[in-house]
């Protein structure tokens, strides 16, 4: 969902009918910079600004601002909430993935409740960014393949006309322009959730993690390897299923959870 099929292919990220034979001690299994600093908290503009709760039936049965529930999560001691708030989890639709950020994280984030200010996420992250030295957009660009843009018109076809001429209001060149701001504001992939930058360095460091690791649930030959029939059972289990298996009272879920379920007719 998040890298689309064309790009899981081509980093070997797809799941394996028996064993899977990359495994490589050689591989390098620490998430990189550009990883942890930008491309993984992709998904801040996904956020939603208010916390719905919904019933076992999928009726709505309230909302809750952000703001007030980041640190203080005590809405969760009271009976039968982590179902309402699990309900409204895969009842509620993302944000879409753009360059715009609710503003419970960007001004309100672990806003305390006598206050009328919090902190900013977007600026948390790009603070992150340049104090660790992260290399730009412009150079991740070029690290995954893509043509260096040395003009902002470059970047029209990759981020819009708008956000481009946002840029040259801002910034003298496009190698001033941080990872997290530019990997946002890309136009997503074809079947993907995030852009090409992103779903590179995404990718490339999940393929990586999952060659370099001994233990992949999936690998053979190693005294910790499962079974076949093993592995067998545990492809079949499901974020649905634990949802369904932990929660008191869910009477239906859509089959993958993380996809929203088609309005019932």
């Amino acid at each position: 969902m998040l890298l689309g099929k064309r790009v899981v292919a081509e980093n070997n990220l797809t799941e394996a009918e028996g064993y899977w034979y990359g495994y490589d001690p050689n591989a390098h299994t620490s998430p990189s910079q550009a990883f942890t600093t930008a491309a993984f908290r992709y998904g801040h503009t996904f956020i939603q600004g208010k916390v719905m709760r919904y019933g076992r039936h999928h009726q709505f049965l309230g909302a809750h601002s952000l703001r007030f529930l980041l640190r203080h999560p005590f809405i969760i001691y009271e009976p039968g909430r982590i179902d309402e708030l699990a309900m409204g989890l895969v009842d509620t639709p993302s944000q879409t993935y753009d360059p715009f950020i609710s503003k419970e994280v960007a001004g309100h984030l672990f806003q305390e409740p006598w206050d009328h200010v919090g902190l900013d996420l977007p600026s948390i992250n790009l603070m992150r960014g340049r104090e660790q030295g992260t290399p730009g957009y412009n150079f991740y660009r070029e690290w995954c393949g893509m043509r260096r843009a040395e003009t902002f018109e470059e970047l029209i076809p990759w981020v819009g006309n708008h956000t481009a001429y946002l840029y040259s209001t801002l910034y003298a060149h496009p190698d001033d322009i941080d990872l997290w701001s530019g990997g946002i504001s890309e136009e997503k992939m074809p079947g993907a959730l995030v852009g090409p930058t992103f779903g590179c360095i995404i990718a490339r460091n999940f393929a990586n993690i999952r060659k370099g690791d001994r233990f992949w649930f999936e690998n053979p030959g190693f005294p910790s390897s499962f079974t076949l029939p093993q592995l067998r059972e545990i492809r079949k289990a499901t974020q649905s299923k634990i949802l369904c298996d932990n929660g008191d009272r869910i009477l239906t879920i859509q089959r993958w959870a993380l996809r929203q379920a088609h309005p019932i007719q």
